[in-house]
């Protein structure tokens, strides 16, 4: 039994509560007690209730649209999340209303109410909440929530009058909290019901007052329900049904082991937080503080993680530090990748391997565990965060669905369009409408189509997008010849002059076919389907009018059809759920027949899949819906293709139905007639009755919308302007590839011949000068990056980076040689660059750095960078048998060479080669043992022979000492290392005084070391040796050279003083 006392301090603030109103914090969140002024304020409808984010930089802006006019007070917003909100700027219509640098320490979930606004707003303004974070990976949601007086005014609203009937309101969205997920310490789950005006709650068919609801140890889903009180209604679209799953998770919070935390350790902080994978930060441990643990809660599937290390330390060297897991899936180990360093800190990526190459996921058993150890003790603070990144194994959740924007309930809804990627070298598809109405456009429109092609090609020249080209009109592709669908892959490369070309080969078939009368969205985009394209840009001038279910009942594509729609809808949404964008280009069509009475049409009437008869048809026997249209009579001509031979004449000239509203319109039971047959098998007139045969009239945005998102469609008056935006388009796409820095590795045979065009794994690391400005991704900007080449198939084989400047740069990379390989040289050169500038690529000089790397210099025009790409080659050495290496060691006797038997007693390591040094952290290749003269050597490169043993006769001055009386052990020769034996002695407790003659900084860590032992004396001769200064008055300049020659080499060199 559990007994709980209070203690004197909690009992005090108890009190203090009852008598003051002071709030204590509690295991839930207290409920709020209803206010004159909240009882006053009405809250400001805005659209989405809530954003949901997964950013990819630190600062990040959310956009709210405000639904009614208001005049807005005050707001409330909250963030929730991982890692901490540095900063956040309140904007209104784009100016800036209240911004506020918040503690370093503010760690999300943050709310934070803002009074005093007094702002009028009218519908369609928008709020942005711009949030800077101290991370990019930062998820979770943003939620706004303004409070005011609806109609624009200034005073305090009286008492709520009846509402008229009809009046509009949108429900705020309710949340919930279960203790499983909440990110603090919760007892009890809880559903917050919101206080809206006009709108009541129901949780499970019981109304429910604002405010919490606890669902103690229920493990269940709630179904929350809005429903408008008497005199309101839904504004359209807004959601009413809401559902949480509950765990049935119930917590004691009062002895949780989040409050009280252990005590920190001075100087040292670690976090470790899961994504879809279980795992938990342990207590720094004060008796070990460079090792820090966090332990897997339940089994995972790890993808890969990221390491964040801050510290005070000038010296970063990413060897320093490691992560270990001590328990993952058989033959997985972990490897560091995309290592970057900045001012102060260390960003790496451990990824999970096997075979030497990268799985997708690994798994890692429950109560396995994480360690990160730090291995530079000359960092006094040290900051660590983990994040592990795990492979969600169960079933996908559907992507969620939104209603139509005008929420009518016949149309399909739409999964969210993926915001645009923010980087260089996105794989585009366009999909360009070849029917016959581009015949009537304001310009040829199949020319048109083609010139816009061609300008959009040319602004992608000399980047590394993709592109890939199709059509459609009646089915896709409606030109063969005109479209990349079917080739492998079926995009192009833009790179190249080649690639260029190519893509202009493809769309200079466009063309029209008069078989292509219809308008089928449907087989548009299902042509892009499972080719990972980023965006898609859909151009038409037509609504949708056939699709595969309008086929299959055999009904013809001359109009809007419902099915045509909702099936252009469904391969939208799937397009959207694999994260391609899809933006429509929607050219307006312009109609006006021979009457010289131009309009443009804003919508048409959406049929209820209904079939056409002809003109003098007879209605068919079989039962459904029909209609006929006659496109001659005089008044309704406006609704026809322009004629453009006859405009304005009374010759009757091509007489081609375009719109059916406003036929009906225009010729009332002439233009159009709709018959119905019914059971009883007689025919009935049904064209006045329009709920028998359409939806009514929805508009071309609407449409547009429905396959993309809203705001995501882009209107043009005429195909005239399509080149210009098109262009203007490829431009806004190819700003990110300033200043982008790419490096592709390949694979060759020895004579230079390509085998692999993209090898995935590679190392490279890029360096600016210890100038911050690498972009390595992630928004972060650091001077230093490693990266590994990709494996994915869009980028195959090469690695980039962005440089952030608005100066030239001299650029630095450098490859990590793999065994087996060696560098192919083209031109005696480590490396054959490009720079791209303004769709222009041409060759750029090379300078090698080193055996492996080579600079390369990013030019500047106008403040901007130019992109740089660069191929490596690499060949496999050819299989030779092993060679033989021997090894004397000898020494002077005098004035001859003597060889030593045994090697002396010596030891030898050979190590790899690294940046011109030893690679100690890859361990010794080879040891030669005293006694052993010759190695068989498999391996080829450059390696480093160092000696870690030294020969027998160094031990000769400990046998002097004991043989002249010293007691045994009080004098000792150690060889070995500095950075080992030295570093052990100076740090040992029971040495009382160190000595040392060498270098200053040698001399400084000594000391160091002494203060971190038991502040040992240190006796220390540094620095520089026998010093002279020779006055230019000096009377003898040979007494003064024999002088410093004499102070040099005096006692064999052995007297430090000044001359």
């Amino acid at each position: 039994m559990k007994t709980k006392f209070m203690g004197v301090a909690a009992a005090l603030t108890v009190a203090l509560a009852l008598v003051f109103g002071v709030a204590v914090l509690g295991a839930l969140p207290s409920l709020p007690a209803p206010t004159a002024q909240a009882q006053q304020a009405t809250t400001i409808p805005v659209s989405p209730a809530k954003r949901d984010f997964k950013n990819t930089t630190t600062v990040n802006s959310y956009t709210f649209t405000v639904d009614a006019d208001a005049t807005m007070n005050s707001l409330n917003f909250t963030v929730t999340g991982n890692y901490f909100l540095n900063r956040y700027d309140l904007k209104v219509n784009g100016s800036s209303v209240k911004m506020e640098d918040l503690d370093p320490s503010q760690k999300l979930p943050y709310s934070k109410s803002i009074t005093g606004l007094n702002r009028v707003l009218k519908k369609g303004d928008t709020i942005d909440l711009q949030l800077q974070f101290n991370n990019p990976r930062v998820q979770g949601s943003v939620t706004i929530t303004p409070k005011g007086t609806l109609g624009g005014g200034t005073t305090q609203p009286e008492p709520d009058p009846d509402p008229e009937p009809g009046t509009s309101v949108t429900p705020a969205a309710p949340t919930a909290v279960d203790p499983a997920t909440a990110p603090s310490c919760v007892e009890k789950g809880y559903i917050n019901i919101p206080d809206t005006k006009g709108v009541d709650y129901f949780i499970g068919g019981e109304r429910k007052p604002a405010g919490q609801h606890l669902y103690e140890g229920q493990k269940a889903t709630f179904k929350v329900t809005a429903k408008p009180q008497n005199g309101y209604q839904f504004a359209a679209g807004a959601k009413t049904e809401w559902s949480f799953d509950f765990s049935g998770e119930v917590k004691d919070c009062s002895d949780s082991s989040e409050d009280p935390k252990p005590p920190a350790v001075e100087g040292r902080q670690f976090d470790a937080i899961g994504h879809e994978f279980a795992v938990k930060a342990d207590p720094v441990d004060p008796t070990k503080p460079n090792a820090f643990t966090a332990k897997v809660t339940a089994e995972s599937h790890m993808k890969y993680a990221t390491v964040r290390i801050e510290t005070d330390a000038t010296f970063l060297d990413p060897q320093k530090y490691n992560l270990t897991l001590d328990q993952i899936e058989p033959g997985v180990t972990l490897q560091k990748r995309n290592v970057n360093i900045g001012n102060g800190f260390i960003t790496m990526d451990v990824v999970p391997v096997k075979d030497g190459k990268p799985v997708d996921s690994a798994v890692v058993p429950k109560d396995a565990v994480f360690t990160f150890t730090n291995n530079l003790s000359a960092n006094k603070n040290l900051k660590v965060g983990l994040d592990v990144y795990g492979a969600n194994e169960s079933t996908p959740k559907p992507p969620e669905i939104i209603s139509p924007p005008d929420g009518a309930q016949w149309v399909n809804g739409r999964v969210p369009n993926p915001p645009m990627p923010q980087r260089c070298g996105l794989r585009i598809a366009v999909v360009a409408d070849l029917s016959t109405s581009l015949r009537y456009a304001d310009t040829n429109g199949f020319e048109a189509s083609k010139k816009a092609a061609n300008a959009f090609i040319d602004s992608l020249q000399g980047t590394p997008a993709e592109l890939g080209i199709y059509n459609f009109a009646s089915g896709g592709p409606a030109n063969q010849a005109g479209t990349t669908h079917g080739q492998n892959p079926p995009y192009i490369s833009m790179l190249s002059e080649q690639g260029v070309q190519r893509a202009k080969d493809v769309v200079k078939n466009w063309s029209y076919n008069a078989n292509n009368s219809a308008t089928n969205w449907e087989a548009g985009l299902k042509q892009v389907k499972d080719h990972d394209y980023d965006v898609v840009y859909f151009i038409t001038d037509g609504m949708p009018t056939t699709s595969s279910t309008i086929k299959s009942k055999g009904i013809g594509g001359e109009f809007v059809q419902a099915s045509a729609l909702n099936d252009a809808i469904k391969a939208a949404n799937e397009l959207k759920a694999a994260g391609t964008r899809v933006v429509p280009i929607m050219v307006d069509l312009t109609l006006g027949g021979n009457t010289g009475k131009d309009w443009v049409v804003e919508q048409d009437y959406v049929l209820k899949d209904i079939k056409r008869i002809g003109l003098n048809a007879e209605v068919p026997q079989q039962l459904g819906v029909y209609y006929r249209i006659n496109a001659g009579i005089p008044g309704a001509r406006e609704a026809n293709y322009n004629d453009k031979e006859r405009k304005g004449t009374n010759e009757s000239g091509e007489l081609i139905m375009a719109n059916l509203e406003r036929a009906a319109k225009l010729a009332p039971n002439r233009a159009l007639q709709v018959f119905e047959r019914l059971p009883n098998g007689k025919s009935e007139t049904v064209t006045s009755n329009m709920s028998r045969w359409t939806y009514g009239a929805r508009g071309v945005k609407t449409m547009g919308e429905d396959i993309s998102g809203t705001g995501d469609t882009v209107r043009l008056p005429n195909y005239s302007n399509l080149a210009e935006q098109m262009k203007t388009i490829a431009q806004d796409v190819t700003t990110r590839c300033n200043g982008v820095v790419t490096v592709k590795k390949r694979i060759v045979d020895e004579n230079g011949k390509v085998l692999e065009d993209g090898a995935p794994g590679w190392e490279f690391t890029l360096s600016a000068g210890g100038q911050d400005i690498i972009d390595p991704g992630n928004g972060e900007l650091v001077r230093r990056s490693l990266k590994a080449t990709s494996s994915a198939d869009r980028d195959l084989g090469t690695a980039s980076w962005n440089i952030m400047s608005e100066q030239e740069q001299q650029l630095t990379l450098v490859e990590t040689q793999q065994p087996g390989f060696n560098l192919y040289k083209r031109n005696d050169k480590n490396a054959v660059c490009t720079e791209t500038r303004d769709g222009v690529t041409k060759p750029v000089e090379v300078t090698n750095d080193g055996e492996f790397g080579f600079k390369v210099k990013m030019s500047e025009k106008d403040k901007k960078l130019s992109s740089v790409s660069c191929v490596v080659d690499n060949y496999k050495q050819p299989e030779t048998p092993p060679g033989k290496l021997t090894f004397k060691k000898a020494q002077y006797d005098g004035d001859k060479i003597v060889e030593m038997s045994g090697l002396g007693g010596a030891t030898f390591k050979i190590y790899p080669s690294k940046g011109g040094q030893p690679d100690y952290s890859a361990g010794e290749l080879y040891t030669i043992k005293p006694g052993q003269e010759s190695i068989e050597v498999k391996t080829t490169g450059t390696f480093f022979i160092v000696e870690t043993k030294a020969p027998k006769g160094l031990n000769l001055l400990a046998q002097l000492a004991i043989e002249a009386g010293i007691p045994a052990g009080v004098f000792n020769v150690l060889p070995g290392f500095g950075h080992t034996v030295g570093k052990a002695l100076a740090l040992h407790m029971d040495v009382d005084t160190l000595v040392f003659t060498g270098s200053t900084k040698i001399a400084k860590q000594l000391m160091v070391y002494a203060g971190e032992s038991n502040m040992k004396r240190v006796w220390l001769e540094a620095g520089g040796k026998s010093p002279n200064i020779v006055f230019a008055d000096a009377p003898d300049l040979k007494a003064a050279a024999e002088a410093a020659a004499s102070a040099i080499a005096f006692n064999q060199g052995e007297v430090c003083t000044a001359g």
